[in-house]
């Protein structure tokens, strides 16, 4: 393969939460941190921390993976989370 790899997981970055666009394609139903699942997650990132890091597209901004993470981060008023970046 030549020239840069379009991802690079080894080298996580920290974003700004205002940089982050929900991907519009993304088919789950979004997260209420008040709901039984959405307790879940934030007693398990509580816990063990972000175990998976979300998955953030440079170029368009959109997150691709980890929408339910992001929420309940959000919820818990972080400004900048650690993703891993893809640059497609």
């Amino acid at each position: 393969m030549k020239g840069k790899p379009m991802v690079d997981f080894a080298k996580p970055q920290w974003v700004s939460i205002k940089k982050i666009n929900p991907a519009p394609y993304n088919p789950r139903k979004p997260l209420h941190p008040d709901s039984t699942a959405g307790r879940q997650l934030r007693a398990s990132v509580e816990e063990f921390g972000v175990a998976q890091l979300p998955v953030w597209n440079k170029q368009t901004g959109n997150l691709v993976a980890g929408h339910q993470r992001l929420s309940i981060l959000m919820a818990q008023g972080v400004t900048k989370v650690l993703v891993s970046v893809v640059d497609l």
